[in-house]
């Protein structure tokens, strides 16, 4: 009888560690997923904003803003 309850709390211990190991990876999972979704969002909300300055027609000012004042782009003027 001892032989059997000890079998039985191997078992039970293999199930807890088995269901943690489970947990831990959709914890992981979920977690890479949350990161690239708000990755994709501020992707999206990054090309938003451009098309937004780039129909309001000042995308050459935003670009500046963002990458400094030492970018220039084809077919832009510049004031030298």
């Amino acid at each position: 009888m001892e032989k059997h309850k000890g079998y039985q709390r191997l078992l039970e211990e293999g199930e807890k560690s088995t269901k943690e190991k489970l947990m831990f990876k959709v914890s992981a999972k979920y977690k890479f997923l949350e990161r690239k979704y708000w990755e994709l969002s501020r992707l999206g909300i990054f090309i938003a904003l451009l098309e937004l300055f780039k129909i309001a027609d000042v995308s050459f000012t935003f670009y500046q803003f963002l990458f400094g004042s030492t970018v220039t782009f084809v077919g832009e003027k510049t004031n030298e």
